[in-house]
């Protein structure tokens, strides 16, 4: 451990502490931080278009493109998870380095051990994505309660409400009579910061499909909206109700929770499990 120490003569004074800063000018500083922040990502009052579905099998097959890329076994560019002459290759090359049968397909067991040499983990098989203008604003992986049984097809859309409310009135359409639209959003798990985020974006209109099918969702270019594919006949349409959920420890509400039956929609944000996202 050093030690840098100053030799302060007679006719000298130590140095003065800085000035704290007036409440004016800390609220200027924190303004112009706010501003710095929207100007960096802003906010578009469109109605966001949210989808939550399974992974498919070109979504690994991109994953591990882009992994094998880090890894030099590709060269990098913007991947969509089609397999090609070049894909080939790069999974073979990585076989022969990984003492693995050198044929080229693309596995359960080479993407497992694509992930286990890029040093992460699996991801679960559900998936968040989110369009705002026809073009792509985020997509997260999501977890499934229950991952082998159906998620059904269900569109819900958020109503109208005002600026700065902190509560949201839903409607649910399941498209398969027997289906229960609030079952479903009890399966679905979603990161807190993820259910955060898409709370500060939410706007009047917004919707949310889940569904067990989507076609090239992580690839669909600007211009593009989610296409779900469902062979159900179409079903009766419920409104989903929701009220603020308290924290565990008994504090203020954290976010809200689907309460059955769903008719008279309330409140809430974006449905997740057993509650909604966090208020707006």
């Amino acid at each position: 451990m050093s030690f840098s120490l100053a030799i302060v003569g007679l006719n000298d004074h130590p140095p003065l502490p800085p000035e704290k800063p007036s409440v004016m000018a800390a609220k200027l500083v924190a303004g112009a931080a706010a501003a710095a922040v929207e100007a960096a990502e802003p906010r578009s009052p469109e109605p966001l278009r949210i989808l939550i579905t399974r992974r498919t099998n070109r979504d690994g097959l991109r994953d591990a493109q882009y992994m094998l890329a880090s890894m030099g076994y590709l060269e990098p560019q913007n991947f969509d998870g089609t397999f090609g002459t070049l894909t080939a290759r790069a999974i073979k090359a990585f076989q022969e380095a990984n003492d693995m049968p050198q044929t080229g397909a693309f596995t359960d067991d080479v993407e497992k051990k694509i992930y286990a040499a890029a040093g992460k983990d699996m991801p679960p098989q559900g998936h968040l994505f989110v369009r705002q203008k026809f073009a792509s604003v985020l997509d997260a992986p999501v977890t499934f309660r229950n991952p082998d049984e159906p998620l059904g097809t269900h569109v819900f859309t958020v109503m109208h409400f005002e600026q700065g409310a902190t509560e949201a009135q839903w409607m649910g359409i399941n498209l398969k009579d027997g289906e229960d639209s609030t079952a479903v959003l009890d399966r679905i798990e979603i990161p807190d910061e993820l259910r955060r985020n898409l709370s500060e974006r939410l706007t009047p209109g917004s919707s949310m499909i889940v569904a067990d099918t989507a076609i090239n969702s992580a690839t669909l270019p600007k211009g593009a909206d989610f296409l779900v594919w469902d062979t159900s006949k179409p079903a009766k349409v419920e409104r989903a109700s929701v009220s603020p959920a308290r924290s565990r420890s008994g504090g203020q509400p954290r976010g809200a929770a689907l309460r059955r039956p769903i008719r008279g929609a309330q409140s809430g944000a974006i449905p997740g499990r057993s509650r909604l996202l966090h208020p707006l």
